[in-house]
């Protein structure tokens, strides 16, 4: 099990470092969408992708690296704005939720993922 953050900003990667890394559970941080495709080939249906998108562009083009890797686990976007919400069914993503980015909403988010996690290894 792990999680696989992509975050151009560098805002999310280190929050899960310090949330998720706790439950014994690898954190990978992935800047780039180009370099996406490797680790979702071989990820597990229980891992766990948290990618932050700025632009909706960025969710389409998430999507098909996602499609194109057959990831099976799970994606949550963290969006910038209140109309990209939901661009996850826009683009198609499978077992994708998406969440407004503040510092609350991730930390919440994260924290969800590390209990999710810490409850699947048990």
């Amino acid at each position: 099990m792990r999680v696989i953050v992509h975050d151009p900003t560098q805002e999310i990667g280190p929050r899960a470092e310090d949330v998720i890394a706790a439950t014994g559970v690898g954190v990978l941080a992935v800047p780039t969408l180009h370099s996406l495709g490797a680790p979702l080939s071989v990820a597990g249906s229980d891992d766990v992708l948290v990618a932050r998108i700025r632009r909706e562009d960025e969710a389409f083009a998430l999507a098909q690296i996602v499609r194109s890797a057959r990831f099976g686990g799970r994606t949550i976007l963290i969006v910038d704005a209140a109309e990209q919400l939901g661009v996850e069914t826009r683009a198609g993503l499978p077992r994708a939720e998406s969440h407004r980015s503040s510092t609350a909403a991730v930390d919440t988010v994260l924290g969800r993922v590390a209990r999710t996690l810490a409850s699947a290894e048990c």
